[in-house]
């Protein structure tokens, strides 16, 4: 069996004065006679400063750059691909970036300024049928089976926090911007991210959410499962832009919501069907009148 891999990543083209939020997305791939290793990263963006701008060393684009460095190096390094392996792949991720928040005394810092990220990584042996894929928090996977049939394999992590908050805190939550909102991001770091039993300011318990900042329970929200990829397999792993194209409702992923852009892109090579995806988030951002985000993706094809 062969496997096929094409990659793609695009700043968001979203105009933010004085200067628009880098691109904190990150995909990188490692290819052996063998092997495919694919991660692909989302970071999380810091506060902004005073004037309105991001901090060019402690952003999101630089744990989304040293977690999928530091996943695709620690998998190199390993034997066969393993469910064990590839969780102690997010864990040296995560280690790394503690010990980069650490340097730069991020954890001290007001208003928060962590360096942190999300995402997913694929691990897979051209020699076998049963290969294994991580991911934390909200990233989007979707498994498009020899017969047609797509499964979407990841869950957002994001749901029971999000759920209660658009629930109970609709005005907080328009009125919200990730990037500039310091109330809410410090409520954010300390309550909610990596805590599995969260708390709401109002009171209100809920599970919370995961991202790699260096906090060891990061890892209690990292999910490794094994998946089948006989020939004719193709996966698709994404970042959270990929909900622009979704057909139904972003709190609520259904793989069926997002068929039109897979099945339209299926007969494409790894490559095309890749930068043909990001494409389409523009055109649905555009459509959708939506804030548009910075998009990275992975198509990876199993041939025979």
């Amino acid at each position: 069996m062969k496997i096929r891999v094409g990659t793609a990543t695009e700043q968001n083209k979203q105009p933010e004065p004085p200067e628009r939020k880098p691109n904190e997305d990150r995909v990188i791939s490692a290819i052996s006679a063998s092997e495919v290793i694919v991660a692909v990263m989302d970071g999380i963006p810091v506060l902004r400063d005073q004037s309105g701008a991001y901090p060019q060393r402690e952003n999101g684009a630089l744990a989304a750059q040293i977690a999928a460095e530091e996943i695709v190096e620690f998998l190199e390094r390993q034997g066969l691909p393993n469910a064990d392996a590839l969780r102690w792949a997010f864990n040296w991720a995560n280690e790394q970036i503690k010990d980069r928040n650490e340097r730069l005394n991020t954890y001290k810092k007001e208003p928060p300024q962590w360096l942190a990220t999300v995402g997913a990584a694929l691990w897979a042996n051209e020699e076998s049928e049963r290969n294994f894929f991580g991911y934390i928090d909200d990233p989007l996977a979707f498994l498009m089976a020899p017969d047609g049939t797509i499964e979407l394999i990841t869950e957002d992590q994001h749901i029971p926090s999000e759920g209660h908050f658009w629930e109970a805190h609709k005005e907080e939550m328009r009125a919200q911007d990730p990037a500039g909102n310091a109330t809410f991001r410090a409520h954010q770091d300390v309550h909610v991210r990596n805590r599995i039993s969260a708390k709401c300011w109002c009171g209100e318990l809920f599970r919370g959410w995961g991202a790699l900042t260096g906090e060891e329970a990061a890892m209690s929200f990292v999910s490794v499962q094994t998946i089948l990829t006989p020939p004719g397999t193709r996966i698709v792993i994404t970042t959270d832009a990929f909900e622009a194209i979704g057909a139904g409702n972003a709190k609520e992923r259904r793989a069926e919501d997002y068929r039109d852009a897979l099945v339209a892109t299926r007969k494409m090579n790894p490559q095309a069907a890749a930068q043909e995806m990001i494409r389409l988030i523009r055109m649905s951002e555009q459509r959708k009148r939506c804030k548009s985000d910075d998009a990275g993706l992975a198509v990876v094809d199993f041939e025979n």
